[in-house]
């Protein structure tokens, strides 16, 4: 009896994780910034690992990180 129950807890629970993924970043809210270009100013993402769009910002963040310690790094050289 164990078993259906995981099953079907499993399922409820990929359900939810999939309805949070279709409903990442839909709503986002820009505001004008210095020179007239958009700033993003607030967005609802799911922060899911498996999630597409949060993946690409998370890849994204990660490298103008590296970028930043890799740039200081050779000042200091």
């Amino acid at each position: 009896m164990s078993g259906l129950t995981g099953a079907v807890s499993d399922a409820i629970t990929l359900g939810k994780r999939a309805e949070r993924i279709s409903e990442c970043s839909g709503y986002l809210r820009f505001s004008e910034g210095e020179n007239r270009e958009l700033c993003l100013e607030y967005a609802s993402f799911c922060k899911d690992r498996c999630c597409p769009m949060c993946q690409r910002r998370r890849s994204l963040v990660l490298f103008h990180q590296v970028k930043n310690l890799a740039s200081e790094m050779l000042k200091r050289k």
